[in-house]
């Protein structure tokens, strides 16, 4: 089940685009409530997710997606990409980012203030959006691993409030654990193409599930609709 820490929040309805700003620069959306509700999704992802054929209609008709490629964390500091949050002001952003900062030997610290100064510029200026937070998978090489294993722990303390800055205990923060790509604490292989970190058509049929479920899943809550069963993707807590 996705992880939250604070009462699901009405999305922005963007048949009517309009907009103001706060004196303090939050985003306030005007909306419709004649109209029919379209929700917007912002997917930030490196290559895992980037390669997976039909993206844009991912989440059905109702849900506009737009992906924005990023090869690690630094890039969620970069001010275009900002500027782009703020312009599209979407009622869900979904990042998936971390195997690269581990390619690159970043230390974990440095990626989770790089996560960390995202939260904090989306409390800032969308603070209606709600934001997931989806951990880097596991992959072929036990070195690599180990780093994986240290940022998922590191991202699970942040969402769920053991390690979070003050500011930010009440955020909207959702955690998607993609638990259905391990087992017994390790890859399972038919997920991966030969690299071992790359995934196999059924890897991304299986991770774009994921995304959809916890994408929906909120999207039933705010709508008033009944809850489906939980996916495999966060029945189980593995690191």
């Amino acid at each position: 089940m996705t992880q939250s820490r604070r009462n699901v929040i009405t999305p922005t309805q963007h048949a009517n685009p309009h907009q103001t700003d706060n004196a303090d620069g939050r985003i306030q959306p005007q909306t419709d409530r004649t109209s029919t509700r379209v929700f917007k999704t912002i997917l930030i992802t490196d290559s895992i997710l980037r390669h997976v054929k039909d993206m844009e209609n991912a989440l059905g008709v109702n849900h506009n997606l737009q992906v924005i490629n990023k090869r690690s964390t630094w890039g969620l500091k970069d001010d275009e990409f900002r500027a782009i949050l703020r312009r599209e002001i979407p009622d869900f952003l979904y990042v998936h980012l971390g195997i690269n900062d581990i390619h690159q030997n970043f230390d974990t610290k440095q990626s989770m203030e790089n996560i960390c100064s995202l939260i904090l510029f989306m409390d800032k200026y969308l603070p209606d959006c709600k934001v997931f937070l989806s951990q880097p998978l596991l992959t072929g090489d036990s070195d690599t691993n180990h780093g994986v294993r240290k940022l998922r722990l590191s991202i699970k303390k942040f969402v769920t409030g053991i390690d979070t800055p003050g500011r930010l205990k009440d955020k909207q923060i959702l955690l998607n654990e993609n638990t259905n790509f391990s087992y017994n604490n390790a890859p399972i292989s038919e997920y991966y193409s030969s690299d071992r970190i790359h995934l196999s058509q059924r890897g991304k049929t299986a991770i774009l599930g994921n995304l959809r479920h916890h994408i929906h899943a909120v999207t039933r809550d705010i709508l008033n609709k009944p809850s489906r069963l939980p996916r495999e993707s966060s029945a189980n807590t593995q690191f």
